[in-house]
């Protein structure tokens, strides 16, 4: 409170200040849709939830950058750069949205590209030559995206045996009987207590580090005390986490569980996690850390009053790319989203599973395909084809199901492709289709990757579907992005008359209708 006190009070009496209330407003904007497919806790269980903290305080981290004092000052030729890079940043969103299908959304893709926009907008607001002012706003932005923090979370599973360790050793200091049995099992008196993974995830740590970044830039003091006071959160937050779960542990191998217990155990997390930032802020002083905005001069400040009309054209201009960034990802709510961590547990394919079975019997039994064959690809997995009558030049389909490793082997040693186009569905996932002759014969081949879950765990798979190109034509849908599809498929540059495009669409409607039962 006391931090935005002292921001308001700038704000009360600079108007040049509002150029700073436009960017952070924007940003946020910008953020809405990002924000609003994004899971508004930290969970438990999946550590790449921490994403939510820098979308929270990127606006906020925006906001601080009243402390830099910072000129607007774009002159008609950093409007146009701005707009250049705007449109070199919805290209760049719209064809990695392609490239990348689902791991677009997983990895948070949005978030690395983020920063770009916020360059066009500052570019626009406050000139090329302003833009290294807002360096740590831009690098903060990019932790959005576990795609940067995917080796953190990879180590979840080890740091809840290093939790289990520590908690053991405390518990042992006042329950002598206590054994530790690996990985995460303590036991004593007749019950076990797991230390898991969902008792205290790496993710929280990185979110009060994330938490306390921009207060930390807000504050004024030197970098060696700001390092030492993020530091300092971090580990005390991981001390209270420590000694909350060895005090539970061991009240629960003493006394037994209890609903009071568990009570304590589901919220105590959650205080704590507030308790530690409520501290830190409150011992900041402690760390010659103090809050204070330097103030500009009253000839600068006029000079900025006689510019007003300018700034309010560069800020509409701004305030266009945001809402046009909006519009472009309005389709976010219908975006198949597959978790960052998840993804990191990947789980061999398995044609034995039982979650594997049902999944080909689904197919099976709903569009009347029967198991061809089933073959060992090597000595840990399995490619499965399955076809709904048998096979040939004149009969469609077949599917073949595959680890995401292994590509579709050749349909002949006879053959060429004559091209191909992607598809973005509307919920994400990119599907290829290629026009191959295969021993004078021409067949059109759907190709797509899908995340599929097993437990707590996801394996991919490559699913392609084949039909002679004879029976796709012809079959109309509207149910992929047009605009997404058309924009990588430009950039590739693949060579097909508009017929051949009717052909290969049509393909992709059939096939695709299909493979998503």
């Amino acid at each position: 409170m006391m931090c935005m006190n002292v921001v308001l009070k700038r704000l009360a009496g600079d108007k040049a200040a509002h150029s700073i209330i436009l960017l952070a407003f924007l940003i946020g904007i910008a953020l809405s849709t990002s924000f609003y497919i994004t899971p508004q806790v930290i969970s438990d269980t999946d550590p790449s939830t921490y994403v939510i903290v820098p979308m929270l305080m990127l606006p906020l981290f925006a906001l601080f950058m009243l402390k830099k004092d910072i000129r607007p000052d774009a002159a008609a030729k950093d409007v146009a750069f701005g707009i250049l890079l705007f449109a070199a940043f919805l290209l760049a969103f719209a064809y990695t949205r392609v490239y990348f299908s689902y791991l677009f959304m997983a990895y948070r893709i949005d978030m690395l590209l983020f920063p770009v926009l916020m360059a066009a907008m500052i570019s626009t607001i406050y000139g090329v030559k302003n833009v290294k002012h807002f360096s740590l706003l831009l690098v903060y932005a990019l932790l959005a995206s576990p795609a940067l923090t995917a080796p953190l979370l990879a180590l979840n599973k080890g740091f809840a045996v290093a939790n289990t360790l520590v908690v053991y050793a405390i518990v042992k200091a006042f329950v002598p009987s206590a054994l530790y049995l690996a990985p995460i099992t303590i036991k004593a008196n007749g019950y076990s207590v797991g230390i898991g993974e969902t008792c205290a995830g790496i993710g929280v740590l990185i979110s009060i580090f994330l938490f306390l970044g921009p207060l930390a830039y807000l504050y004024s003091g030197k970098r060696p005390r700001k390092w030492l006071w993020l530091f300092s959160g971090f580990a005390l937050l991981l001390a209270f986490n420590l000694a909350r779960m060895a005090g539970i542990a061991a009240e629960w191998i003493i006394g037994g569980p209890s609903s009071a217990l568990s009570v304590v155990h589901l919220l105590a997390g959650v205080v704590l996690f507030y308790l530690s930032i409520i501290i830190m802020v409150l011992l900041a002083g402690r760390y010659g850390l103090s809050l204070g905005l330097r103030h500009e001069s009253r000839k600068r400040r006029q000079g900025l009053q006689t510019k007003c009309a300018a700034l309010w054209a560069r800020g509409i201009a701004a305030a266009a790319m945001a809402i046009l960034y909006v519009v472009a990802t309005l389709n976010y709510a219908g975006a198949y989203r597959v978790s960052a961590y998840s993804m990191e547990n990947y789980a061999r394919f398995n044609a034995s599973n039982q979650s594997m079975q049902d999944f080909i019997g689904g197919i099976a039994s709903d569009k009347g395909f029967v198991v061809v064959t089933e073959r060992m690809a090597n000595s840990s997995s399995e490619t499965i084809i399955l076809s709904n009558r048998t096979f040939n030049a004149t009969a469609p389909i077949a599917l073949y199901i595959a680890p995401l490793y292994e590509g579709f082997p050749a349909l002949s040693r006879n053959e060429s492709l004559r091209g191909s186009m992607a598809f973005m569905s509307n919920n994400s996932i990119t599907a290829y289709v290629y026009d191959i002759i295969s021993n004078g014969t021409e067949f059109m081949v759907y190709h797509t990757a899908l995340p599929y879950k097993i437990g707590t765990a996801y394996t991919v798979l490559n699913i392609f579907a084949i039909v002679p190109a004879s029976e796709a034509r012809g079959k109309a849908c509207g149910s992929y992005n047009v605009l997404y599809s058309a924009v990588f498929n430009a950039v590739n540059m693949h060579l097909y008359s508009v017929s051949e495009d009717d052909a290969i669409e049509s393909a992709y409607c059939m096939l695709g209708s299909v493979v998503r039962a």
